[in-house]
């Protein structure tokens, strides 16, 4: 009876060895890969959110009918502002094409074109890569 030669044999079962190691290889990288980047997506969230947090509502004042918030960045990270939503009595009003660039640990001021009228109160929330700050409450 015949068979495989030694020889023969060998050099498959070492085929089958380095295949096995190439799949895991590849495997491996896969997964470390699919960890590390949703693992960086959460702490850049979290430095967002973080930033988020840092930031207040100093005051407001009407100008021409129309309330201008005064925002604070008190974090160490400069903050763009890319909207706003402001509910005065039953009329919400959302702006989701502002850019207002906040230096850390500084002021700025953003005029809204919502009308508020003295004694009206006004829910704020402000919006940065779409993440909301907290609500704020002013009086106009």
């Amino acid at each position: 009876m015949k068979g495989i030669s030694p020889v023969i044999s060998a050099i498959l079962l070492m085929l089958l060895v380095v295949s096995a190691a190439g799949g895991m290889w590849v495997w491996y990288q896969r997964q470390s890969a699919t960890l590390s980047g949703s693992a960086e997506e959460r702490i850049s969230e979290q430095v967002d959110q973080q930033a988020m947090s840092s930031l207040s509502l100093a005051g407001s004042y009407l100008s021409g009918g129309k309330l201008v918030l005064i925002i604070n960045n008190a974090g160490s990270s400069a903050l763009t502002i890319d909207g706003y939503r402001v509910d005065v009595g039953s009329t919400t009003s959302f702006n989701s094409s502002v850019s207002l660039s906040i230096p850390s640990r500084s002021t700025a001021t953003l005029a809204t074109t919502v009308s508020c009228s003295s004694g009206q109160t006004a829910k704020i929330q402000l919006f940065s890569k779409g993440i909301a700050s907290s609500r704020f409450i002013e009086t106009c």
